[in-house]
């Protein structure tokens, strides 16, 4: 055991019973009596402030503490929350070193220490290479964890960082290879895998003294088929149903909620319309009513711009007819392009951006703004997009190179997207960019 582990231990023993005397109350007794105490013996000056940067201002906020080499270089951000709120602040951590550059942050209330690869892909968790609770772990093996990550001689010379990516892609190997095995399994079944029913027939063989059917041994393992994150197409639609296609589309939205009354379906009311208007090239005011609707939703989806009427001068009735069509002209690096909605817009210029440069949406996915508080505006699968909301999951648009985008948006968000979009073009929004909802 070195001197730094040791010296540490004896740090950590001390600072876990204070912990277990709620003896550190806030953020700044948190940094004085845990922090500063942590750095310093894994060689820290914590008396050099341009080494150890107390309230470091990222331009977007400030940060408790910037670990820099060479001095006034920020390597690593350290952030200080209240007891109990570690995990309440990733978000804005990962903007600060978003916008600073910075490659590795570590979010602690003292107790928890959780370090982050901000740059890298998936959710703030799966960006989290690891959490360490100094209640929970042994000294030893905290003093190990804290010295893997922060101590100034590995993060001076690149093991620190490098170690965490390697963790990073390993983890996230493993979860890929995990989200595989279903979809493994379910090809082996398909293709009736001769080792595979081989071994199940000898098996049974073995126990029942007769050898089963080949169709009984398939038959069983189809009946093993596991889901997977493919969504199946939707049904054909039924050429004899008298509403139309736009209507039916409602229905199958509304059959799939909990109430047999659409009036009542709040937030899902909205997805029946955002459907209808997704497939379907025109409709009535009649098919909105066959669906359970009245006119003053109608003027909602108008009011909101997923849909357009047909002529501008003609007044919203009963019997008019709406469609999506062009609402206007936006401009993108000199280029006027028309766009039919909002949505279709922001789904423009992303492809457009995209196309000028090929690692653009893969850094989008990277900004830290791309993840709202329950889904990403931009994403390579359906469950990152809508994570909690699963019946969501219809609602995106590819942008090419497996991309998609979420609509499930309101003008609020659309403009979040246009926002990071120029910052990652490193464009400016409302000169290079301009579009007007």
């Amino acid at each position: 055991m070195d001197d730094v582990i040791r010296r540490l231990i004896t740090t950590l023993d001390d600072i876990v019973g204070k912990l277990e005397e709620n003896r550190f109350p806030n953020e700044q007794s948190i940094s004085q009596g845990v922090v500063l105490r942590v750095l310093g013996d894994l060689n820290w000056d914590i008396y050099d402030p341009a080494v150890v940067w107390p309230e470091y201002s990222t331009g977007g906020g400030r940060v408790d503490f910037a670990l820099c080499h060479p001095p006034r270089k920020p390597r690593i951000f350290v952030e200080v929350k209240q007891p109990g709120g570690a995990g309440r602040g990733v978000k804005q951590a990962l903007e600060y070193a978003f916008h600073t550059g910075v490659p590795f942050i570590t979010l602690t209330d003292g107790a928890t220490w959780s370090f982050y690869l901000p740059a890298e892909q998936g959710s703030y968790e799966e960006r989290r290479v690891f959490m360490l609770d100094l209640l929970k772990s042994p000294a030893d093996e905290s003093a190990d964890t804290l010295r893997r990550y922060i101590e100034r001689s590995r993060v001076v010379s690149g093991d620190a960082l490098r170690v965490a990516r390697e963790e990073y892609q390993r983890r996230s190997r493993r979860a890929a290879a995990r989200l595989e095995i279903p979809k493994a399994w379910n090809g082996l079944i398909d293709k009736g895998d001769k080792s595979l029913t081989g071994l199940l027939a000898d098996t049974v063989e073995a126990r029942a003294g007769f050898r089963p059917a080949d169709a009984d041994i398939v038959d069983f393992l189809a009946s093993l088929r596991q889901r997977t994150s493919v969504s199946p197409p939707p049904p054909p639609l039924p050429p004899e149903d008298p509403r139309g296609k736009a209507a039916w589309w409602a229905g199958r939205i509304i059959r799939s909620t909990r109430t047999e009354n659409p009036r009542q379906i709040g937030s899902q009311g909205w997805v029946a319309h955002k459907f209808i208007m997704d497939h379907a090239d025109g409709v009535t005011y009649e098919d909105y009513r066959a669906a359970g609707y009245t006119l003053n939703h109608l003027k909602w989806d108008l009011d909101h711009g997923y849909i357009t009427a047909e002529r501008k001068d003609e007044p919203v009735t009963e019997t008019g007819y709406v469609r999506p069509l062009p609402r206007g002209t936006l401009r993108i690096l000199g280029d006027e392009i028309e766009y039919a909605s909002p949505m279709n817009a922001v789904e423009i210029i992303l492809k457009k951006l995209q196309k000028e440069d090929p690692n653009f949406l893969s850094n989008f996915y990277r900004h830290p703004r791309n993840k709202g508080r329950s889904r990403s505006y931009v994403a390579k699968s359906t469950e990152e997009l809508y994570e909690n909301t699963p019946y969501l999951r219809n609602s995106h648009k590819p942008l090419g190179d497996g991309w998609l985008m979420a609509t499930y948006i309101g003008k609020p968000q659309q403009k979040i997207i246009l926002e990071i979009a120029a910052e990652v073009a490193g464009l400016t929004l409302g000169r290079d960019i301009v579009v007007n909802f």
